[in-house]
């Protein structure tokens, strides 16, 4: 496990400004961040300011979409979709999603899709569940598959009578093809871009 004190102190590593350095948005007018910082756009509704976080993008190149068909796991608005057309967002309720994800969803799509993303979307459940919903997305990998997933920790703690950080770990831990995983000390309630972050690598 990869610690940090902070996304910024990530976001200056080598790693994170190699790819910063030659990447290039498709989206025109957005001022693109690396640090949450004192802006408290909702998840969903950043980019419709034109202020938007980078890491999500950098993200996906972690997982080498390509022109891979590319699973958005609580796609919410489909944002990631405008940057990237390779994108197939999934959600419950959205009017933005390209496929509604029901009880069933899982199920029907196992072992099907090579790339997964999920931002900040599976963590609405208590810490002993947060295993089970990583096994899920492991589900629908094809063998070879890869996927990233990001979770807020104060949310799985509103979501849990006992939450410790702890627990969250030995969670992660149950997941065998998990490669890596990213913990951010701060921030505690990191709603946009998540506070840990987990590769799954089938």
């Amino acid at each position: 496990m990869e610690n940090y004190s902070t996304i910024g102190e990530f976001c200056h590593t080598t790693e994170y400004q190699t790819w910063q350095n030659q990447w290039q948005s498709s989206v025109n007018d957005v001022t693109w961040f690396n640090e949450l910082e004192d802006l408290h756009y909702t998840p969903r509704g950043w980019l419709w300011h034109r202020i938007a976080s980078r890491i999500p993008y950098y993200l996906l190149h972690t997982i080498n979409i390509d022109i891979k068909k590319c699973v958005d796991i609580g796609c919410g608005d489909n944002l990631l979709s405008w940057n990237n057309p390779h994108i197939w967002g999934v959600d419950k309720g959205s009017s933005a999603q390209n496929e509604e994800l029901t009880s069933t969803w899982y199920v029907d799509n196992c072992e099907k899709w090579s790339k997964v993303i999920s931002i900040n979307a599976i963590h609405f459940r208590s810490v002993q569940k947060i295993g089970e919903s990583l096994s899920k997305i492991e589900s629908i990998l094809t063998s070879g598959g890869s996927g990233v997933v990001t979770m807020n920790r104060f949310r799985i703690e509103e979501y849990s009578d006992i939450y410790t950080d702890e627990l969250l770990k030995e969670q992660i831990s149950t997941i065998s093809t998990v490669t890596r995983v990213v913990w951010f000390d701060e921030p505690k309630d990191s709603h946009l871009d998540g506070n840990v972050w987990v590769w799954i690598n089938k």
